[in-house]
């Protein structure tokens, strides 16, 4: 894990929210999605911020602090859309219990490609990422650790045995 340890330096809180969502992205594709939709409506409010915009007296929602970014001409439609998928697929996680890992895995690859875009433009004009790393499912059964196990006790059988040949005649 570690895609977005880049932010700690400016945004430790988003950093941590991206470590998050990174970390649950197969254990809880829900969790996760909702993570990445935090991350970025705080993103959103932060750039308001940064440029000296008001966020909306009235309906202040992130849909309507990303309307006025565009309003300002702020982001890219690239990033616009990166937004929008990521607020659309947060409600939908937590609105609709919707819980899908492909889902959590593609959005987690634009939440990076967000956070490198921001990382650039609100902190280090100079950065360069170091490119995204597919986060490793580390969830493994019950079966297979004792399967694994299984195959474990067996390799020390021959082992042991092999080292009480080599002890007892000398050399293999």
């Amino acid at each position: 894990m570690g895609n977005f340890t880049f932010l700690e330096t400016y945004w430790s809180n988003l950093a941590k929210l991206g470590n998050l969502a990174e970390k649950y992205v197969y254990s809880d594709p829900n969790t996760s999605v909702i993570k990445q939709g935090m991350l970025a409506e705080v993103m959103v409010k932060y750039m308001l911020a940064y440029d000296g915009i008001e966020e909306p007296k009235d309906d202040n929602t992130h849909v309507n602090r990303i309307r006025l970014l565009k309003k300002h001409d702020l982001l890219p439609e690239e990033i616009s859309n990166i937004l929008y998928i990521l607020r659309k697929d947060r409600n939908d996680a937590v609105h609709n219990g919707k819980n899908e890992e492909e889902t959590a895995l593609n959005n987690l690859t634009l939440l990076y490609e967000l956070c490198v875009w921001y990382m650039q433009i609100y902190g280090d004009y100079s950065y360069h990422p170091t490119g995204y790393v597919q986060p490793i499912n580390r969830m493994i059964s019950l079966d297979e650790l004792e399967k694994e196990n299984r195959e474990l006790e067996e390799c020390n059988k021959i082992l042991r045995l092999e080292l009480q040949d080599i002890q007892k005649n000398g050399r293999a």
